[in-house]
């Protein structure tokens, strides 16, 4: 389990909400950043408290928003990975190849279609 490197969260984890910060005279209206990728970000999806993220880096992140923590990684063999949803436990992520790759939501273990 990786911590991020966050902006905006109070020790408490709590969000805090700044305003005018040093972004050239506008407002920074976001609440966190984390930085879980080492390459752009291409889709995300939303799960109860778990925010999925897919990257061109090869990898789909899934992140407990309350926590502020990487929960799982999941690593798909060097292709960019375009989109990703979770259903009913299974993290599945379509990559520039047209691939599917079905991962289980807690273990990690893949398969693909």
């Amino acid at each position: 389990m990786e911590t991020l490197a966050m902006l905006g969260l109070g020790p408490d984890g709590v969000p805090n909400h700044k305003k005018g910060s040093d972004m050239g005279g506008r407002e920074d209206s976001s609440l966190a950043t984390f930085r879980v990728h080492k390459d752009a970000v291409s889709g995300l999806h939303l799960q109860g408290d778990i925010l999925y993220s897919a990257s061109f880096d090869s990898t789909v992140c899934a992140v407990d928003l309350h926590r502020g923590v990487a929960v799982n990684t999941f690593y798909n063999d060097m292709v960019a990975v375009h989109c990703v949803r979770e259903h009913a436990g299974t993290v599945y992520a379509g990559d520039e190849c047209g691939s599917i790759t079905a991962s289980d939501a807690r273990t990690g273990q893949t398969s693909s279609t």
